[in-house]
């Protein structure tokens, strides 16, 4: 009743109160004397709820009792309503906190999508020339700092403008693939290998003795040679001329500074070594170690 009519409803006596019928609720309980019941509101005059107040004795609440609840069930409203509008605003908030973790996520792909874009060959998927630039100066310093050895690989695919011009360049492009696949499974993560522009590519094998360098080149060239890429009909062979250069105390002086020694020195002694290679008739791997001697 208190609900319907949005007002409180006030029975002094549940025995005589012909709004109540005195009866069991089931549980052998009778009903309390005194009742008070009291609709609560929130927000614009939303009924929320019945406050229901009782006292065992008949005419137990006075005016003083009703004015209190009147400004209880106020404050009660009040509080339901604030509860509302936090609950309201953490959804709001969590929404939004969400959708700015979204967004931090996909600036964050599209961050790592240019940046992938900038150091990393379309066709083969490897890295390219300014990722090597990147991270080759550091394994440089390692050698001076750690005296690590590091040994780089310039490797030159032989006769592939025959290929390009025989065959296609869709042919090339796979050949190119092919090579570059084969070379990932041949090195360490620790290990750089790029891309370095048009049939070259480039391996920097870290804390690698000469020695050990010179048996990676030799396996590589190998594994290149044995290919038979089915993409033509004979199946296409294709071969790899390689230049090595090494930084080891064994073959090259440590007490030399790094402004003696840039990457770009390490490259041209690797491609001084790979031309060599391509004289001495291709398919083969020629060491660089001291400036004056190939």
């Amino acid at each position: 009743m208190a609900a319907q009519t949005r007002a409180l409803q006030h029975c002094h006596n549940s025995q005589t109160d012909e709004r109540l019928k005195q009866e069991n609720d089931g549980t052998g309980q009778k009903l309390p004397g005194s009742i008070i019941s009291v609709p609560v509101f929130a927000g614009n005059l939303e009924l929320v709820g019945v406050l229901n107040v009782s006292h065992p004795e008949p005419y137990f609440f006075t005016e003083w009792h009703i004015r209190l609840l009147e400004i209880y069930k106020n404050i009660l409203g009040q509080l339901i309503s604030n509860f509302r509008l936090f609950q309201k605003m953490d959804a709001e908030i969590a929404a939004r906190t969400a959708k700015l973790q979204q967004s931090y996520e996909d600036v964050k792909r599209l961050k790592e999508h240019y940046q992938n874009i900038s150091v990393k060959d379309d066709l083969t998927g490897l890295f390219n020339r300014r990722h090597f630039y990147n991270h080759a100066s550091v394994v440089l310093a390692r050698f001076y700092r750690y005296h690590e050895p590091m040994c780089i690989l310039l490797l030159d695919l032989d006769h592939f403008k025959k290929i390009n011009d025989t065959y296609g360049h869709a042919v090339g492009d796979d050949v190119l693939v092919t090579v570059a696949d084969t070379l990932k499974k041949e090195v360490r993560e620790c290990d750089i290998l790029v891309r370095f522009g048009g049939e070259e590519f480039v391996i920097i094998f870290t804390n690698t003795s000469c020695d050990n360098g010179i048996h990676f080149a030799t396996r590589i060239r190998k594994k290149i040679a044995e290919l038979k890429l089915d993409i033509t009909n004979p199946p296409l062979s294709v071969t790899v001329s390689i230049g090595l250069f090494c930084l080891d105390s064994t073959c090259y002086s440590t007490d030399k500074t790094e402004s003696e020694m840039s990457i770009d020195n390490v490259v041209h002694y690797a491609d001084t070594a790979l031309y060599q290679a391509k004289k001495q008739g291709r398919n083969c791997v020629v060491r660089y170690c001291q400036p004056d001697n190939v």
